[in-house]
Formats: structure tokens, sequence, C-alpha cells
């Protein structure tokens, strides 16, 4: 189960949400908030500060960049779109020279 996977390192405060879609729909979806107490905590979540963190980090599952770029994926397969999400693959792939 992916929730349990993200459960590892604590870092993550699984919560129940209710998600407004851009088609007007709302769906509930399990949501992985980072914990502000963990000592890998960013407050600062703009591209140019989380996209090197992401693309240097690796835990016990795999690396960072890994996990977005399949969250990425998913997403589009469900025809979602997100331009910051957009935004902070492109940065990630670029600072690991185009790796995917």
């Amino acid at each position: 189960l992916l929730w349990k996977r993200e459960m590892i390192t604590g870092c993550y405060l699984p919560s129940w949400c209710k998600l407004a879609l851009d088609d007007g729909r709302t769906v509930n979806a399990l949501v992985f908030i980072m914990d502000p107490r963990h000592p890998l905590y960013e407050s600062d979540t703009s591209v140019q500060v989380i996209a090197p963190l992401i693309a240097a980090a690796s835990g016990p599952l795999g690396t960072n960049a890994q996990y977005l770029f399949s969250l990425d994926q998913e997403l589009r397969k469900l025809g979602m779109c997100d331009n910051s999400l957009d935004e902070l693959v492109e940065r990630v792939r670029n600072l690991l020279g185009g790796e995917t």
C-alpha cells in the first residue's frame, strides 16, 4: 500500500481531504501532509528551493525524484494536470541532467 510506504520515515501525516476538481466534481482523497515538526520539513515550497532537495533525496524505497516522476505520470494517466507540478518536474529533470 502506498500510504504505508510514505509512513516509513515518519515525515508525513496522512489525512482524508475533500478535493474540488476543475470539472466541478468533488472527491475524497488520501493526502500526505509533511509534518512541520519533522527535521526534514522545509517551509519554503518554491521550486527554486525544493527542486534541488528532491533531486538529491533518497530513502529506503528509492529516490525522491523517481517518486515525483511516477506521481506526475500517474496524474497524467488520469487526465489531471498541475502547472506547479509540471514546473517542478522540469526543474528536477534539468538538475538530474534530463533523467526520468
